[in-house]
């Protein structure tokens, strides 16, 4: 017995579409003869025929032929947006491995998997958190598709989009002179005892803030990760310099800081979206930036 396939049922929506087997052949790029053969083949498992066939006419449904080419075309219909949604739901259930430099997690990771899980529910999603080396290095190995962090370290093999610009500050504990001034000058806190995150690039960036105006900084503690710094600093260890701006005015220990402005004039620095060149995103992670792009413009990070 014939086995029909959905071939076969485009075949007879196709034949009525068209009224004429050699008209609906050439339309599907298919042999009349073959074409012939499957609608027959189609009637016999029915068991009636789909067409009234007159000599020198056009081919006409019957009455049972244009219920089944009514239903047919539904069919047809639901198939194509099942495999398009199919194709889609498979896409975004493909792994998506994101990567945030470790100070900017707090602020954006969050955010990020609450809104993607909102607008993709079915989203397969991993963050992981480095330093600038440990992201390039899992870009580079294809273990990251993409990475949110500052413009530091990234050369030519990657490509970058700004999402924010952050300029520095400058923290302080609440008894500090300082705390009496709106804004502060590098000048000024450079033979303070200062407290700067260990972190590679940003060390060295920071250290070279202060180069670029002619002073030696006097870096008294260096701190394992931001919120170690910001503790140090409310406990009266120095003061801090830093790019990323918490959302909370105390301490992982609860004690109060007081954020301040730099004088001098120093360029922000940019939030990026760092990809591997050589591994092209799948079009759900170039969704994913866009997301995070957006999220970005209404996320305090400045």
């Amino acid at each position: 017995m014939l086995s029909v396939s959905l071939r076969h049922i485009e075949y007879a929506v196709a034949v009525a579409e068209h009224g004429s087997v050699s008209t609906a052949a050439a339309a599907i790029h298919v042999s009349q003869p073959a074409l012939s053969v499957a609608i027959a083949g189609l009637e016999q498992h029915i068991g009636n025929p789909l067409f009234i066939r007159r000599k020198g006419s056009p081919l006409v449904l019957t009455s049972l032929g244009r219920d089944f080419v009514d239903r047919a075309s539904r069919l047809i219909n639901q198939f194509e947006a099942l495999v398009e949604s199919e194709g889609d739901l498979a896409e975004r259930r493909r792994p998506v491995v994101i990567g945030c430099y470790e100070d900017l997690g707090p602020l954006l990771i969050g955010p990020i998997i609450a809104q993607t899980k909102q607008s993709y529910p079915d989203a397969n999603l991993t963050i992981r958190t480095g330093d600038f080396d440990f992201l390039s290095e899992e870009m580079l190995a294809g273990q990251i598709d993409f990475s949110v962090t500052y413009d530091l370290g990234i050369d030519s093999s990657f490509d970058t989009r700004e999402i924010a610009s952050i300029h520095p500050h400058i923290l302080l504990y609440p008894d500090h002179p300082f705390t009496r001034r709106k804004s502060i000058s590098l000048n000024d806190i450079a033979p303070e005892p200062l407290v700067l995150v260990d972190q590679g690039h940003s060390l060295w960036h920071m250290i070279g803030l202060f180069r670029e105006h002619h002073l030696s900084p006097n870096i008294a503690h260096r701190a394992a990760t931001l919120e170690i710094m910001r503790s140090m600093v409310a406990n009266g260890l120095g003061i801090g310099l830093s790019y990323t701006r918490s959302q909370s005015k105390l301490s992982y220990d609860g004690k109060p800081l007081e954020a301040r402005k730099i004088a001098d004039s120093i360029p922000p620095e940019p939030v990026v979206i760092v990809s591997n060149r050589k591994n092209p995103l799948s079009p759900f992670a170039a969704k994913l930036v866009d997301l995070i792009t957006e999220i970005s413009s209404y996320r305090n990070l400045t």
